[in-house]
């Protein structure tokens, strides 16, 4: 079986040097990046299964990369800062960045979150919901979802999100849950995580859809529940 193959973008010798001995001491390939302009020039190139990125680079904001990023690949990105301000995590997880970990950080922590993340993608790409409206497509192969042909361009966290929502759509799914099965840890309660990837899929589904299409419901005691609204009839087509 062919390796997992990280890109590390890390500009910091010592750590970025580190990392990647653990890394490949774990199995894993491992192409390392000093900055944003390397990292695209890679990328342009090459095909990672999963990104982890410094927030402050020298030439840039990782968190730009990221955004960057989400408009061509739909690998998991893990962002890395030692900015621990709840306003920077949150514009990481908003520019796309699946997880993240903060400086500093136990090894066997960022390994723990690498393997949830490639595990979590390998399981998804294998199952999709049984009942999907018509103009809902889920590409599981390419974490890629379309509404009447149009790509949703959607993250893999907000892929899952979909997938999850969509296959427990006769009932509500509380943060703690979608936390547990998207990122496989506990939520520890900061549920913020998921509040940021909910409103990024509600605003990309809204943009393809309209909001006459679908009703993204939040209930504070039982969480989310995502129903598709049947044009003729203008309830759930269960």
């Amino acid at each position: 079986m062919t390796p997992f193959h990280i890109l590390l973008v890390e500009d910091e010798k010592a750590m970025r040097e580190f990392i990647s001995e653990q890394l490949r001491n774990e199995g894993y390939r491992v192409s390392e990046a000093e900055n944003i302009a390397k990292a695209e020039l890679w990328l342009k190139h090459e095909q990672a299964d999963l990104i982890v990125l410094d927030i402050l680079l020298p030439d840039g904001s990782g968190l730009e990369l990221c955004r960057n990023l989400r408009g061509i690949t739909s690998s998991p990105i893990l962002f890395v800062t030692c900015l621990s301000e709840k306003s920077q995590i949150v514009q990481g997880l908003r520019a796309g960045a699946d997880d993240y970990i903060i400086k500093p950080f136990d090894t066997n922590e960022l390994i723990a979150r690498i393997e949830v993340q490639l595990r979590r993608l390998k399981r998804f790409q294998q199952n999709v919901p049984d009942y999907l409206p018509p103009s809902l497509t889920l590409e599981s192969d390419e974490r890629r979802a379309k509404w009447n042909g149009e790509d949703l361009v959607l993250s893999p966290k907000e892929y899952q999100l979909l997938a999850v929502l969509c296959r427990n759509r006769n009932r509500y799914t509380s943060a703690e849950e979608l936390y547990s099965e998207i990122w496989g840890m506990s939520v520890q309660d900061d549920v913020r995580t998921v509040k940021v990837h909910i409103s990024g899929l509600r605003r990309k589904l809204c943009h393809a859809a309209g909001d006459n299409a679908f009703e993204l419901i939040f209930r504070k005691e039982r969480g989310y529940r995502l129903d598709f609204i049947d044009k003729q009839t203008g309830r759930d087509n269960r």
